[in-house]
């Protein structure tokens, strides 16, 4: 599961999710190498 646990909510960032539409704010993880979407 790419979602994020609540000890690694403080590691993620809101970025805008542009390839859909309308475009929505989603949170991101920055845990892993490459950035997790949070649930």
């Amino acid at each position: 599961m790419n979602s994020c646990t609540p000890l690694t909510q403080s590691k993620c960032f809101s970025s805008y999710d542009t390839f859909l539409s309308p475009p929505h704010l989603t949170k991101y993880c920055t845990l892993y190498r490459y950035p997790r979407r949070c649930a």
